[in-house]
């Protein structure tokens, strides 16, 4: 009989003998005491107590020295010989002294005959009936799984409610009807028939339909016309005939080069793409960030590995059983259910010590680890972080008078200003405008200048962008341009040769997806010279020129400033010097040199007129020109505090409306799923794979809307936002549906009489009682594995690129083969990559972790599941990301730390979740040895509870201040900023959009400075005057 019971010894906690026999044989080895080892060896016919050979047959007794052990073995001769008990040798580890654990298998036939009654308790999950009497029928009343063995024909002789004779997977019983929504049930033998149904619903040939079913069915006709539709849709817009070849070429010639490029080689005119064996982990492709986070990723791998390792090591070490508890029988009888309860709770508590000396051990391992990894962190971001950079020579200043956009020397003034006050060199200034409200306007111009930039330098253009710019500019253009200009005929099929696609087209439905395309700004004609003039802010922004003066000139003098600039000066050290000059006198450097004017300010700061009233200051930043969010600087802090907590409120919002809309109706649908222990059907698994993946999804999408409706002025905080706000809000999600699982598991185990190990029903338990029994936990742990994979592991990132990237890519490639307008700056949206790069991924990442942390709360068999599953699931995610970043993302830069050091302290919520773990299972340990098992729930919450926040709190203190103390000295680079700025095309003059539109429109600068759109760097013109150094010297190449 497979079944195990404990014995603790008195020789302390860490000793025990565990057995395998029948239920009377292991109250007997419940006496045990001072016996430490225990075997019988079959073959050779002797048991042995301890290290002393005691009979030549095992159910003999000679030899013994203790009087404890002489009864127990006395006893054990009341047995038949045939009982031959095989046991072997494994070590518990960790205990003070070795302890033999005897395990395998007990060969003994269960006594099981017609109508005699047995407690499902004490025999195997897999007994069966007699063939004449095949079916466990179940005692009535409130007894304690009594079951007997009748014929079919007796099924409600023993039970009147139990009338139904079932076959479940070879397990016949007799079980009660179970409808959905039924109260009460016909009384004829064998029949499954409702007479009365309960609210909601109404009776229809003996079943209960619900109320609203025709709810359901008008949902499924709206979702099956739906995808009717978009694949028609399809199939109509690829039978269309190809009749814009140019605006294809161009958008995916635009397409490759926004991709990560290489630097380009000294005197080479190529850029080839980073190849797909770079070590992202080492190698600066998109910033220090980005190395941050692909480690961030490798160590959560590493960190799965081992806890399954660890966890494989012990089970071999103690018991095979660690592996199997809580999947190792399948349920589908209440006799089962009774007899595995009792197997998994006896061996459940003969390794509840094991087990919680093994999660403290991970508990301790994991969170010296975090800590460790966020130094390594920090280390090795300094050390990428001395490479000179743009950032390392601006500064901001802030407490600037607003000015007009018509005062054409603000940046000159500024600039002579702060050399005065600084002694320092200054290259130029950068100031922020508020163009908030204006985005579009701005854009629309700079596209326009981008174009008249391709007109001026033919050599460097790509051939689709000189067509269009030609098509955009007078007529008579220069004869070479215009030579080199002139469209070519593309090849246009009028209409297709396919019957089908003639049909499609033709007809109604035809009429319909070409009123779509209009819809998504598709026309069917060819745009027009008029159509394709630029169209001015005088018919957006409506600002009226002067008279002799342009409305590009009239637009960027009608902006205004925000109080705020970057200040570029020539070096680092320059930098450092000006920003030390400027700050409060006590704070000052030693024998630092300052304008005599200056030196008496000793609140810091300075002035730009002696007349001003507000004070200017200086300050270092972290950031690189690219990830400034220049529109948002007319945003203050606390506008996007309450717009962030705008954002909050809306993603709180539909975390309630999907729950209500989609998940309780499902969680009440699939209750009857866990009736007799069954588990889900594919289909309701399905369902629930997609409702988590939609679900977080959804989060996904609406937590990045709220981080960029919150506006920062810098994409690190709003990435770093973005990620918090996911990882709450799945983490928050996690949470829910673990409490409604829960309670739904909960309800369903009541209906079917579940009991605990002691005979109680689980009604009868406190939350407690009800949370540490083993059908509770064979079914939590089983929804948890569930929830995480595929869930939540793996098929969000199988979905991903198929639709973020495959499929959007090829429908966008679709519609501009079939519009012929969809030309420039428009074929290049169209085309473009859907997805930018976000770091998203490290919510996705903790999410995971914290999934896997809850394994230990459960039965061992989902612990090897859990972290294998983490591990192989994230070695795919990492591999996905690589590709991604190198070949399907357009160019991005995480140039600081601030995300990945919002991330580390995530980390304390899966860390936090093992030592709440740890809190459990250390108040779960049997009352010996002076130590006492809380009676009431409240105790039980409030030290769990408590342990989690607790950790929170220590875990962020240690990193805010102990891993600092591990930083070093940050290395000044020796390069100037004129070398820097020629390789990098991105400056904080290009950058700024409205300072390039003052750079032309006001005060003429020959060549301006160019706006930096991502794959258009070679439209960047060299201008030194301006701090403009980016230009290459032949037509680029990208490969």
């Amino acid at each position: 009989i497979e079944g195990f019971r404990s014995a603790q010894m008195h020789g302390g906690p860490q000793s025990s003998l565990i057995a395998k026999s029948s239920m009377s044989m292991w109250r007997l080895l419940s006496e045990l005491a001072l016996l430490s080892t225990v075997s019988c060896n079959s073959s050779a016919g002797h048991l042995t107590v301890g290290h002393e050979t005691v009979t030549e047959t095992c159910p003999m007794v000679s030899n013994i020295e203790d009087q404890q052990g002489q009864q127990l073995m006395q006893s054990l001769t009341s047995y038949s010989t045939e009982q031959a008990i095989v046991l072997d040798h494994v070590n518990i580890w960790p205990s003070k002294r070795r302890v033999q654990v005897m395990q395998e298998h007990v060969n003994v036939t269960a006594d099981i005959t017609c109508r005699k009654t047995l407690n499902a308790r004490e025999i195997s999950p897999d007994e069966v009936c007699p063939t004449a009497c095949p079916y466990w029928a179940e005692v009535a009343g409130d007894s304690s799984c009594l079951f007997q063995c009748v014929p079919k024909e007796q099924c409600g002789k023993l039970d009147p409610l139990a009338t139904i004779a079932e076959d479940v997977n070879d397990n016949k019983q007799c079980r009660h009807p179970s409808l959905t929504g039924c109260e009460r049930y016909s009384k004829k033998w064998n029949v499954e028939e409702c007479l009365v149904c309960g609210e909601g619903s109404v009776l229809v040939d003996g079943k209960c339909k619900s109320k609203f079913r025709w709810v359901w069915w008008t949902v499924y006709i709206i979702l099956g016309s739906l995808v009717f539709f978009i694949v028609l849709w399809y199939v109509h817009l690829w039978c269309r005939p190809t009749t814009n070849e140019e605006g294809i070429e161009h958008g995916l010639q635009h397409r490759k080069r926004t991709r990560l490029h290489q630097p380009r080689a000294e005197g080479s005119n190529e850029r080839w793409l980073w190849p797909l064996s770079t070590n992202l982990l080492r190698v600066q492709v998109a910033g220090p960030g980005l190395s941050l986070f692909m480690r961030f990723q490798l160590a959560i791998i590493i960190w799965g590995a081992l806890m399954a390792i660890a966890w494989l090591i012990l089970s071999y070490s103690v018991s095979s059983d660690l592996l199997q508890l809580g999947a190792k029988y399948k349920v589908n009888t209440p006799q089962q259910m009774c007899s595995v309860t009792a197997w998994g709770n006896a061996t459940t508590k003969a390794y509840v010590l094991v087990k919680f000396k093994f999660v403290v051990g991970v508990y301790i391992a994991t969170f010296i680890g975090c800590i460790v990894f966020a130094i390594a962190q920090l280390r090795e971001f300094e050390e990428m972080d001395d490479a000179g950079t743009m950032k390392d020579f601006a500064a901001l200043v802030t407490g600037l008078p607003i000015v007009k956009g018509d005062f054409e020397y603000a940046e000159v003034q500024l600039a002579t200003r702060i050399e005065e006050v600084t002694q320092q060199e200054v290259v130029g200034v950068s100031i922020c405008w508020s163009f908030k409200d204006r985005e579009k306007e701005v854009n629309s111009i700079l596209q326009d200048d981008i174009l008249r930039a391709a007109r001026m330098r033919p050599s460097y253009v790509p051939s689709t962008l000189l067509r269009l710019s030609y098509r955009k500019s007078q007529r008579g253009a220069h004869p070479p341009i215009q030579a080199r200009a002139s469209p070519r005929s593309p090849r246009i099929t009028e209409q297709p040769q396919n019957p089908l696609s003639r049909a499609l087209l033709n007809l109604w439905p035809g009429q319909i997806f070409t009123a779509l395309d209009r819809s998504l700004g598709c026309k069917d004609d060819l745009i027009s010279d008029e159509d394709l003039s630029p169209r001015g802010p005088l018919a957006v922004g409506g600002v009226q020129p002067r008279p002799g003066q342009t409305c590009e000139a009239a637009f960027v003098e009608s902006i205004e400033s925000t109080g705020q600039a970057f200040v570029v000066f020539a070096s680092e050290d320059s930098r450092d010097a000006a920003v030390a000059a400027t700050e409060p006198l006590e704070n000052r450097a030693p024998g630092l040199l300052t304008p005599r004017s200056f030196a008496q300010n000793t609140k810091g700061g300075f002035k730009l007129a002696n007349n001003d009233k507000s004070t200017a200051h200086l300050q270092a930043i972290n950031c690189e020109p690219d990830t400034v969010n220049w529109e948002n600087f007319s945003v203050s802090k606390t506008q996007a505090a309450l717009r962030l907590a705008l954002g909050i409120c809306c993603i709180i919002l539909a975390m309630i409306t999907w729950t209500c809309l989609f998940y309780l109706p499902y969680a009440y649908w699939v209750t009857n799923a866990y009736a007799r222990g069954d588990p889900p059907r594919f289909i309701q698994t399905a369902i629930f794979s997609l409702q988590v993946v939609c679900g977080n999804q959804l989060m996904y999408f609406l937590c990045m809307q709220a981080a960029f409706f919150a506006r920062f002025r810098f994409s690190n905080t709003t990435e770093m936002t973005y990620m918090a706000l996911y990882f709450m809000s799945v983490l928050v999600n996690l949470f829910f549906d673990m409490a409604v699982t829960s309670y739904l598991s909960y309800q369903t185990m009541v209906n079917i009489k579940a009991r605990s190990d002691s005979g109680k029903l689980l009604s009868e338990l406190s939350y407690v009682g009800i949370f540490q029994s083993y059908p509770m936990q064979k079914t939590l742990g089983n929804f948890v594995l569930w929830y995480a994979f595929p869930s939540c592991f793996l098929l969000p990132f199988i979905f991903e690129p198929v639709f973020a990237f495959i499929l959007p890519m090829h429908l966008s490639e679709q519609l501009v083969r079939a519009n012929r307008n969809i030309q420039g700056f428009d074929a290049e949206s169209w085309l473009g990559f859907p997805s930018p790069m976000d770091t998203g991924r490290y919510a996705d990442v903790l999410l995971n972790a914290t999934i896997a942390a809850f394994a230990f709360l459960f039965p061992g068999a989902y612990v090897l599941k859990l972290f294998a599953l983490l591990f192989f699931s994230h070695l795919y995610i990492i591999m996905y990301d690589h590709y991604r970043i190198l070949r399907a993302v357009p160019g991005f830069k995480l140039a600081t730390d601030k995300v990945d050091g919002c991330a580390m302290k995530m980390t304390s919520i899966p860390t936090g979740v093992l030592a709440a773990t740890v809190a459990f299972k250390y108040l779960s340990l049997p009352a010996e040895d002076g130590h006492e098992v809380p009676k009431d729930d409240w105790t039980f919450v409030k030290y769990i509870v408590g342990a989690f926040f607790a950790h929170i709190l220590l875990h962020v203190c240690i990193l805010d201040w102990i891993v600092p103390l591990f930083s070093r000295s940050h290395e000044i680079t020796k390069l100037p900023y004129e070398k820097v700025a020629k390789e990098n095309p991105s400056s904080w003059f290009s950058a700024n959009p409205v300072h390039c539109l003052r750079s032309k429109y006001l005060k003429g600068d020959d060549p301006p400075c160019h706006f930096f759109f991502i794959g258009k760097e070679y439209l960047l013109q060299r201008n030194p005057k301006i701090g403009i150094h980016f230009e290459d010297p032949v037509k680029c190449i990208y490969k």
